[in-house]
Protein backbone atom coordinates (compact mmCIF):
# COMPACT_ATOMS: atom_id res chain seq x y z
CA UNK A 1 0.00 0.00 0.00
CA UNK A 2 1.27 3.13 -1.18
CA UNK A 3 1.53 6.43 1.53
CA UNK A 4 -1.01 8.95 1.33
CA UNK A 5 0.02 12.11 1.31
CA UNK A 6 -3.14 14.07 3.57
CA UNK A 7 -3.55 17.94 3.17
CA UNK A 8 -5.09 20.31 6.11
CA UNK A 9 -8.30 19.60 4.77
CA UNK A 10 -8.15 15.70 4.85
CA UNK A 11 -6.91 15.94 8.02
CA UNK A 12 -9.79 17.95 9.39
CA UNK A 13 -12.32 15.55 7.73
CA UNK A 14 -10.66 12.77 9.64
CA UNK A 15 -10.76 14.98 12.45
CA UNK A 16 -14.74 15.08 12.03
CA UNK A 17 -15.33 11.88 11.22
CA UNK A 18 -13.03 10.30 14.31
CA UNK A 19 -15.39 12.59 16.97
CA UNK A 20 -18.35 11.50 15.14
CA UNK A 21 -17.99 8.64 11.55
CA UNK A 22 -21.92 9.52 10.82
CA UNK A 23 -21.31 13.32 10.54
CA UNK A 24 -23.12 14.15 7.22
CA UNK A 25 -21.69 15.28 4.32
CA UNK A 26 -23.19 18.65 4.37
CA UNK A 27 -21.62 19.51 7.88
CA UNK A 28 -18.27 18.52 7.21
CA UNK A 29 -18.31 20.42 3.91
CA UNK A 30 -19.61 23.76 5.74
CA UNK A 31 -16.93 23.17 8.40
CA UNK A 32 -14.24 22.71 5.44
CA UNK A 33 -15.44 25.17 2.96
CA UNK A 34 -15.92 22.22 0.52
CA UNK A 35 -19.20 20.98 -1.79
CA UNK A 36 -20.53 17.73 -1.02
CA UNK A 37 -19.23 16.36 -3.90
CA UNK A 38 -15.98 17.53 -3.37
CA UNK A 39 -16.04 15.83 -0.08
CA UNK A 40 -17.36 12.79 -1.09
CA UNK A 41 -14.62 12.62 -3.72
CA UNK A 42 -11.96 13.48 -0.74
CA UNK A 43 -13.01 10.70 1.54
CA UNK A 44 -13.37 8.13 -1.23
CA UNK A 45 -9.76 9.06 -1.57
CA UNK A 46 -8.75 8.64 1.78
CA UNK A 47 -10.89 5.37 2.35
CA UNK A 48 -9.45 4.11 -1.33
CA UNK A 49 -5.75 4.84 -0.18
CA UNK A 50 -6.47 3.16 3.33
CA UNK A 51 -6.22 5.60 5.63
CA UNK A 52 -9.79 4.97 6.81
CA UNK A 53 -9.96 1.01 7.08
CA UNK A 54 -14.14 1.44 8.01
CA UNK A 55 -16.83 3.19 9.61
CA UNK A 56 -18.21 1.60 12.90
CA UNK A 57 -20.21 2.53 15.72
CA UNK A 58 -19.21 2.16 19.45
CA UNK A 59 -22.11 1.28 21.35
CA UNK A 60 -21.80 2.74 25.32
CA UNK A 61 -23.36 0.51 27.70
CA UNK A 62 -24.26 3.16 29.69
CA UNK A 63 -26.80 4.00 27.28
CA UNK A 64 -29.05 1.31 28.31
CA UNK A 65 -28.51 1.75 32.19
CA UNK A 66 -25.16 -0.19 32.30
CA UNK A 67 -22.22 0.36 33.39
CA UNK A 68 -18.41 -1.10 33.18
CA UNK A 69 -16.07 -2.53 35.89
CA UNK A 70 -12.96 -2.82 35.73
CA UNK A 71 -11.39 -5.93 37.63
CA UNK A 72 -7.98 -6.74 38.31
CA UNK A 73 -7.43 -10.57 39.77
CA UNK A 74 -4.21 -11.77 41.11
CA UNK A 75 -4.92 -15.50 41.77
CA UNK A 76 -3.38 -17.93 44.16
CA UNK A 77 -3.94 -21.94 44.58
CA UNK A 78 -4.19 -22.94 40.95
CA UNK A 79 -6.65 -21.19 39.91
CA UNK A 80 -6.39 -20.78 35.91
CA UNK A 81 -7.28 -17.96 33.57
CA UNK A 82 -10.17 -20.12 32.86
CA UNK A 83 -11.61 -20.09 36.36
CA UNK A 84 -11.35 -16.11 36.34
CA UNK A 85 -13.16 -15.73 33.14
CA UNK A 86 -15.88 -18.06 34.39
CA UNK A 87 -15.86 -15.95 37.62
CA UNK A 88 -16.47 -12.61 36.93
CA UNK A 89 -18.68 -13.39 34.14
CA UNK A 90 -21.56 -14.26 37.30
CA UNK A 91 -21.00 -10.26 37.20
CA UNK A 92 -22.10 -9.78 33.81
CA UNK A 93 -21.14 -10.00 30.58
CA UNK A 94 -17.38 -10.36 29.90
CA UNK A 95 -16.22 -7.09 27.62
CA UNK A 96 -12.71 -8.22 27.29
CA UNK A 97 -10.02 -10.35 29.05
CA UNK A 98 -6.50 -10.02 29.24
CA UNK A 99 -4.27 -12.69 30.48
CA UNK A 100 -1.11 -11.10 32.23
CA UNK A 101 2.14 -12.46 33.41
CA UNK A 102 1.65 -15.51 35.13
CA UNK A 103 -0.85 -15.20 38.03
CA UNK A 104 -2.84 -11.55 36.98
CA UNK A 105 -5.67 -11.16 34.43
CA UNK A 106 -7.69 -7.99 33.99
CA UNK A 107 -11.32 -8.01 32.57
CA UNK A 108 -13.63 -5.92 31.82
CA UNK A 109 -17.42 -6.50 32.65
CA UNK A 110 -20.59 -4.83 31.42
CA UNK A 111 -22.91 -5.14 34.45
CA UNK A 112 -26.12 -5.51 34.39
CA UNK A 113 -27.33 -5.81 38.00
CA UNK A 114 -27.04 -3.19 40.88
CA UNK A 115 -23.99 -3.91 42.10
CA UNK A 116 -21.22 -1.78 43.29
CA UNK A 117 -17.27 -2.17 43.25
CA UNK A 118 -16.83 -3.12 47.04
CA UNK A 119 -19.93 -5.72 46.54
CA UNK A 120 -17.95 -7.60 43.10
CA UNK A 121 -14.39 -7.24 45.17
CA UNK A 122 -16.40 -8.81 48.12
CA UNK A 123 -17.70 -11.41 46.30
CA UNK A 124 -14.40 -12.57 44.49
CA UNK A 125 -12.62 -12.92 47.57
CA UNK A 126 -15.25 -14.43 50.15
CA UNK A 127 -16.36 -16.84 47.57
CA UNK A 128 -13.69 -18.10 45.41
CA UNK A 129 -10.63 -17.00 47.89
CA UNK A 130 -9.42 -15.75 44.90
Amino acid sequence: MERQILDKIDLNILATLARDCRTSYSNIGSLTGLTTKSLKARVGNIVNGGVIEKFIVKVNPAGFGYRIAHVLVRTNNGITKDNVIQRVKEFGDLAYHVHHVERTSVAAIVINKSLNNNDIENTLLLKYKI
